[in-house]
């Protein structure tokens, strides 16, 4: 509202520089990409055919480790019962499961469709960072 009905210089300065950075365009910063990859991996799996809506992965709690891993862990924010299969992990934005998933697909597949969806291309056009 305080857009609408009128904001002070301070109020905008604590706004575009306070605690969070709200108003900062995070696309342009160096972040990490997080939930919005999910539904793009499932849809790879699902159009390359390395993984279907039937698939169920295996595992509890909150963290999981493949096992040729040392030291590094897929943590999830979100312990749900039933089925771990595509349907519930966009539900549950479950990390654990689309990690998985992104490896039964493998690199070259996921690599592949990203090319597919015009990752890695220059999209033609620049985004500012001044307001």
């Amino acid at each position: 509202n305080k857009f609408i009905l009128k904001m002070t210089s301070d109020e905008w300065t604590e706004m575009s520089t306070g605690e969070g950075k709200p108003m900062y365009a995070k696309f342009l910063g160096t972040w990490c990409p997080g939930s919005t990859m999910k539904p793009l991996t499932g849809a790879i799996g699902l159009t390359t055919g390395k993984l279907s809506t039937k698939d169920e992965f295996r595992y509890s709690g909150l963290a999981w480790k493949r096992d040729n891993w040392t030291d590094y862990e897929i943590t999830t924010l979100t312990s749900y019962e039933g089925r771990k299969n595509l349907r519930n992990a966009l539900i549950y934005s479950d990390n654990i499961y689309f990690a998985q998933a992104t490896l039964q697909i493998g690199e070259e597949a996921f690599t592949d469709g990203l090319d597919k969806l015009m990752f890695n291309q220059d999209i033609g056009f620049v985004f500012s960072t001044s307001l």
